[in-house]
């Protein structure tokens, strides 16, 4: 799994948090971020001093033309034929099987396995039937590209979805990108082999904007040692990939306003 994270540290801490059930099925996790000021890479800093077991990878820190070769390199290791794109303002809301999401995504043909979509997601085009997915067992559903419209036409969602690797293989070698920022852009410029997409039955994870609480707000709160509570999200549901909604506080320490230095 590949994370993309950008000025955010609070929220990309919930997600992480979100992920421990999964852990032994998701195998190396990488988060690629990046803050625009000292307090946010502070703020960094005490994610990774939570022991999440994950690879840290900070553009900056890496001259331009090292950074393709290093997340090339992050997407390719390990034995799995697959990798999962995500990024940081995700919340998991239900229990997932990945392993089942990666046979299904073999056994069809498709393009790719779509964690945030689901039946509950409406299709954003009023000229669309009422529901745009087909139903092929193992409470799997899937779709064309060609046939739907919002969330579902974008082949190269990366809000959590799972890809075959070998289908990367072709876009990174033909397109440039020195950053996160422009591997991220390079998706709107290519279109999938394959036509269709999966999801299961309900989203398994959604983007959440937490209810009366700004990124700065959040972080604040991070420096006095309290952490969203992702537990408080779980069993949300929304007819949106995207959701403002209420969050709940868990304190986990001592304030980290007092760090002498900030370590990559």
């Amino acid at each position: 799994m590949v994370i993309f994270s950008h000025d955010r540290p609070a929220r990309l801490y919930a997600f992480l948090r979100s992920l421990d059930p999964f852990r032994p099925q998701l195998g190396k996790v990488t988060v690629i971020y990046e803050g625009s000021s000292w307090d946010i890479l502070s703020g960094y800093s005490w994610v990774q001093g939570e022991r999440f077991n994950v690879g840290w990878v900070r553009p900056r820190d890496t001259p331009s033309y090292q950074f393709r070769p290093q997340l090339v390199r992050s997407i390719f290791e390990g034995e799995s034929d697959y990798v999962i794109f995500a990024e940081d303002d995700l919340v998991c809301i239900d229990q997932i099987n990945f392993e089942r999401a990666a046979y299904a995504l073999e056994k069809t043909n498709a393009h790719a396995f779509f964690f945030s979509l689901g039946s509950n997601i409406e299709p954003c085009d009023p000229l669309l039937p009422a529901s745009v997915l087909t139903p092929i067992g193992l409470g799997i559903y899937s779709w064309s590209f060609n046939e739907v419209g919002g969330e579902f036409a974008n082949p190269f969602d990366l809000g959590m979805t799972l890809f075959r690797k070998e289908d990367l293989k072709q876009p990174l070698r033909e397109h440039l990108f020195d950053s996160g920022d422009s591997f991220r852009q390079i998706w709107d410029k290519v279109w999938p082999k394959r036509d269709r997409g999966l999801c299961f039955g309900y989203s398994k994870v959604i983007h959440v904007e937490p209810d009366s609480f700004t990124d700065s707000m959040l972080l604040y709160w991070l420096f006095e040692g309290f952490v969203i509570e992702p537990a408080s999200l779980y069993g949300l549901r929304s007819s949106s990939t995207y959701v403002c909604a209420p969050v709940e506080f868990r304190y986990v320490g001592e304030d980290i306003e007092d760090e002498d230095e900030y370590q990559n």
